[in-house]
């Protein structure tokens, strides 16, 4: 399976590219996720990225990565509730 990560902040790039168990079934990117072109994959993960997002630019991004999923990819979303007052 190849999944794809696309991360906002560049700084972010290095630790995740150093990860001791990346490997080439794994890629990571930096770029406006609301304008991205997805590549075909197995997989995606938006981490903590959406809650940054107007709803109407969520629901465009979710559904670009949906486009973009091989038959039975996984789509993985983790993102942070804005409110939760203690975390």
């Amino acid at each position: 399976m190849k999944f794809w990560v696309l991360i906002m902040m560049m700084k972010k790039i290095a630790v995740a590219d150093g990860c001791i168990d990346k490997s080439d079934k794994l890629s990571f990117a930096v770029g406006d996720v609301t304008v991205f072109d997805f590549p075909q994959a197995d997989g995606f993960i938006i981490s903590d990225v959406l809650h940054y997002l107007k709803e109407d630019q969520q629901i465009q991004v979710i559904e670009n990565c949906v486009s973009k999923l091989n038959k039975g990819g996984v789509l993985v979303i983790r993102d942070a509730d804005k409110d939760i007052a203690n975390r």
